[in-house]
C-alpha cells in the first residue's frame, strides 16, 4: 500500500510465521515437561536427598519422586527407612526437623513414610 513492492507481503509473512515458531519452541520444553511431570532441576533434588540422608535415624530412602504440578507448584514423596533403634519420640522429633528443613523447598504437598530396616514397603 505504501511501496509497490509485491514481495513485501510474503517477506513479512515469513517474518510473522517464524516469529511465531521461535515463541512456539522455546516454550515447547517446558510444556512437555509439565506433561511428563518431570522433576524439577537436578540441583534441588540432590539437596533435599541431602536433607533427608543427614539425619541420624535415617538410615536410606527409596521411592523418591519430585514432581511439578503445574510447573510452579512441586510436590514430593518418599519413603525413608529408620534405624532399628527409633523411639517414638524420636519419630515425632524427626517429623518435626524435616518439617522445618524442607519448608524451604516450598512444596505444595510433601508425603513421608518411615519404615524400619527389614519391613517392606
Amino acid at each position: 500500500m505504501f511501496k509497490p513492492w509485491p514481495i513485501l507481503d510474503a517477506i513479512l509473512s515469513i517474518g510473522f510465521t517464524l516469529f511465531i515458531l521461535f515463541n512456539v519452541v522455546r516454550n515447547l520444553k517446558e510444556t512437555l515437561l509439565l506433561f511428563l511431570q518431570a522433576s524439577p532441576d537436578e540441583k534441588q533434588v540432590k539437596e533435599v536427598r541431602r536433607v533427608l540422608l543427614s539425619k541420624s535415624e535415617v538410615n536410606d530412602l527409596h521411592h523418591f519422586h519430585i514432581w511439578s504440578l503445574d510447573g510452579k507448584q512441586t510436590v514430593m514423596t518418599v519413603h525413608l527407612v529408620l534405624n532399628t533403634e527409633v523411639s517414638v519420640s524420636q519419630i515425632k522429633n524427626l517429623k518435626n526437623q524435616l518439617q522445618e528443613e524442607l519448608a524451604t523447598f516450598e512444596f505444595v504437598h510433601t508425603t513421608i513414610e518411615l519404615e524400619f530396616a527389614g519391613e517392606e514397603s
